[in-house]
């Protein structure tokens, strides 16, 4: 693997690692009874999106690309704590589709291969989570939500 596309899946497995919705998905957003679906549903949307990063971050190790510690959330994660799910709603949707818009980045940048169907399969799987958190914002109990 080039250096150039081993340093882009390095970084995009670390920011990844570290994003808001994983954040959230660690912390304990406030909801009242009626919310506590919403609440679950993004936590299901992290671990299917931690998951994905996950086997990225196995198969660069496959191949001998070192994956380092991601380091600590961003300080300015922190205004999250102790706030409603529907305060964090909206912020989580604009957030995914910041985080979207690098993604694409980097698959485009990579070559065709297992590496870039890796990012694709994340990236499949945050535009999915996206609609399910558009949705969420305007009905906050969902009857269902798939990861």
């Amino acid at each position: 693997m080039a250096p150039a596309q081993a340093a882009l899946l390095q970084d995009l497995l670390r920011r990844e690692s570290r994003s808001l919705l994983q954040y959230v998905g660690e912390s304990y957003p406030w909801a009242k009874a009626e919310g506590h679906a919403a609440c679950a549903a993004v936590t299901a949307m992290a671990q299917a999106e931690a998951a994905a990063v996950t086997r990225l971050g196995r198969w660069l190790a496959k191949q001998r690309v070192p994956v380092t510690f991601p380091g600590a959330y961003p300080m300015h994660f922190t205004t999250t704590n102790f706030v409603s799910i529907r305060y964090l709603l909206p912020r989580l949707a604009d957030d995914q589709r910041q985080r979207i818009a690098v993604v694409e980045q980097v698959r485009t940048a990579l070559p065709d291969g297992e590496g870039r169907t890796l990012v694709q399969t994340l990236l499949d799987k945050m535009n999915d989570h996206l609609k399910q958190l558009e949705l969420l914002q305007s009905n906050p109990v969902p009857p269902a939500v798939a990861s």
